[in-house]
C-alpha cells in the first residue's frame, strides 16, 4: 500500500491529499521511514529513536495511520474505562487524600461482590472486552494476603469497543 491513494477503497480525500501528505512527512524528514511503514517493513531502533525525539505530530499521526488502515481497514477501536471504588477503607489515610476513610467512619463503605457486579454489569457497554468472571477473580485476588502490596481501593476494567 502506499500513500499515494485511498487505502481503504472508499469515498474519501482526493489522491491530491495523499500525494500532499506524502510530501509532508518526507519535509519533517522521515522519508526512509515512509519507505519501510509503505512496504510493510520493521523500524529500527534508529527509526524508533528518531521518533521519539520528533516534535512533528502530524507527521508522527501520519506514519500512525497508515499502519493502523493496513492493519485495521476503516475501523477505529477505543477503549471504555471504568473505575470502581468498592470501598473507601483505607489503613495509610495519607494527609492529603480526601477520599479515603477509617473502617466504621461516617461516610465509609466497601461494596459486596454483588454490588460491584452489578455496577459493572450497568456501566459495560455491549462488546466489551472482558467478562464478569475476569473482573470477579480480580476481585477475589484483592481479597487474598497475596494481595497485600497493594495499596489503592480500585478496580479499573478496559474493555475494548469496536466502531465501525
Amino acid at each position: 500500500m502506499t500513500i499515494t491513494s485511498n487505502p481503504i477503497d472508499k469515498p474519501g480525500p482526493s489522491p491530491g491529499f495523499f500525494i500532499a501528505v506524502k510530501n509532508y512527512i518526507e519535509q519533517a524528514g522521515f522519508g526512509s521511514i515512509l519507505e519501510k511503514v509503505e512496504a510493510g517493513h520493521r523500524l529500527s531502533l534508529d527509526d524508533g529513536l528518531q521518533l521519539y525525539h520528533s516534535h512533528d505530530i502530524l507527521a508522527l499521526g501520519y506514519l500512525a495511520d497508515i499502519v493502523r488502515t493496513r492493519l485495521n481497514g476503516d475501523r477505529a477501536y477505543f477503549i471504555y474505562n471504568q473505575h470502581i471504588n468498592y470501598s473507601n477503607i483505607c489503613t495509610n489515610l495519607c494527609k492529603f487524600c480526601a477520599f479515603g476513610k477509617e473502617k466504621g467512619a461516617d461516610k465509609a463503605y466497601e461494596m459486596t461482590v454483588e454490588e460491584v457486579r452489578q455496577k459493572y454489569l450497568d456501566q459495560v457497554p455491549l462488546a466489551r472486552g472482558c467478562a464478569y468472571d475476569d473482573v470477579a477473580n480480580a476481585m477475589v485476588f484483592l481479597c487474598l494476603d497475596a494481595s497485600s502490596y497493594i495499596t489503592g481501593q480500585a478496580l479499573n476494567i478496559d474493555g475494548g469497543q469496536t466502531m465501525h
